[in-house]
């Protein structure tokens, strides 16, 4: 489970900022003082879900992912419009994808689709430099195996993506196991990839 020091500390800071917007909006009547509580009560209800997956994940046991299958464009879209609605820093990103809407998943979406709202949520920055996210999806025809490559660009250098004290790089690390997938930070500075290789199951749809 989760220690109470390293990514406790973390956790206890991501609850203190969302304490924190409440108490300062609640008095507060208008409704964009209400949209503020809303998406603090947002956050909070989705920072108890990561700890809880990442639990489940930790401890081996994680339930099975449902069989239902979902068009990855469509993943990747709901990912993205659940990481707009909790933003609390108006971030700018963008998402750009190489045949994703040919391709179906059919197995883990549930912790893709987690690990997608990590990659935005604990890379993205806060100035006005653009986080971009690239998909696409490798196939091996002579040996039936499907990748999904994710390239997230720049890391800022204050990420280390292997730091083990922070509640997102555990979650992030934890999940990408899971979903035995393999991560590469490269470049320096300002200008540093991160690389993602995840084996999938996924099926070919006819355009």
């Amino acid at each position: 489970v989760v220690q109470p020091n390293g990514a406790g500390d973390d956790i206890a800071a991501r609850l203190r900022r969302q304490t924190s917007m409440i108490n300062a909006h609640q008095k507060n009547p208008d409704p964009q003082s209400q949209a503020h509580i809303k998406r603090a009560q947002s956050n909070l209800e989705y920072l108890s879900e990561r700890i809880q997956v990442l639990n489940q994940v930790q401890s081996g046991g994680l339930a099975e992912q449902s069989i239902t299958s979902i068009n990855l464009q469509l993943l990747i879209d709901r990912a993205e419009s659940n990481f707009r609605q909790l933003d609390q820093d108006r971030t700018d990103i963008e998402l750009i994808t190489h045949n994703a809407t040919t391709w179906e998943l059919y197995k883990n979406a549930t912790l893709i689709s987690h690990l997608y709202f990590t990659i935005l949520d604990e890379f993205k920055h806060f100035t006005d430099q653009t986080l971009t996210v690239t998909s696409s999806i490798q196939s091996n025809d002579r040996e039936g195996s499907k990748t999904l490559n994710i390239v997230v660009r720049p890391i800022t250098s204050t990420v280390q993506i292997n730091d083990p004290n922070g509640l997102g790089m555990r979650y992030f690390n934890d999940v990408l196991d899971a979903l035995e997938g393999e991560a590469e930070l490269t470049g320096i500075g300002r200008n540093r990839t991160l690389s993602i290789n995840l084996p999938i199951y996924a099926r070919y749809i006819h355009p």
